[in-house]
């Protein structure tokens, strides 16, 4: 028997000193609840999205960032909004609303996400469509799933405190249910 022996879930295991081990269950998650906050300046209407938005991705080289935003969770009961709103923040102007995701390209090694964006007119009561867009991703590993991402089945998971990360979790056009990681917003 060599120094060390397999430990089986669940199992004791003697190890060639004759010590007795036991596993130890850990929770292993690519969810960092203490990310660092992404820091945006000069952000337009600070008071509306402070705390309800964090950052999907980013464009690095540039002031771009999709966001995923609850807007509702003061006014429901259930402290969480079922489908995040998801924004587009071009630096310039406030973020725009994102309808759907259309898909992804890689390019000279740099994985570029295009997404439609829209308005609402004056009036407030219709959607005015608007600009298709594309942000080159900060190399995130969740380009594939956005691309795939069908808008109106994603959900919130878990607590929304805006000090740690939040989880959103997208079905894609294919049925399958994936996680993605949000990272935490300061605005200044």
């Amino acid at each position: 028997m060599s120094l060390l022996a397999w430990v089986v879930k669940g199992a004791l295991a003697v190890v060639g000193t004759g010590a007795i081990v036991t596993p130890v269950a850990i929770k292993l998650s690519s969810n960092s609840y203490h990310k660092k906050p992404i820091v945006i300046e000069n952000f337009p209407d600070k008071d509306n999205v402070n705390g309800k938005c964090q950052v999907l991705d980013r464009e690095v080289n540039s002031n771009k960032y999709l966001l995923a935003c609850d807007f509702e969770r003061e006014n429901s009961g259930s402290g969480v909004s079922v489908t995040p709103e998801f924004k587009f923040f071009s630096g310039n102007g406030n973020p725009v609303s994102i309808s759907e995701f259309k898909g992804k390209e890689t390019e000279e090694g740099e994985n570029k996400i295009t997404f439609s964006t829209y308005e609402y007119s004056n009036t407030g009561l219709e959607g005015v469509t608007g600009e298709e867009s594309i942000l080159v991703s900060s190399s995130s590993p969740w380009v594939d799933i956005l691309a795939e991402a069908q808008l109106n089945k994603c959900k919130f998971k878990g607590k929304l405190d805006s000090n740690i990360s939040w989880t959103v979790e997208c079905e894609t056009k294919s049925g399958v249910k994936k996680e993605i990681y949000l990272a935490p917003l300061s605005l200044k």
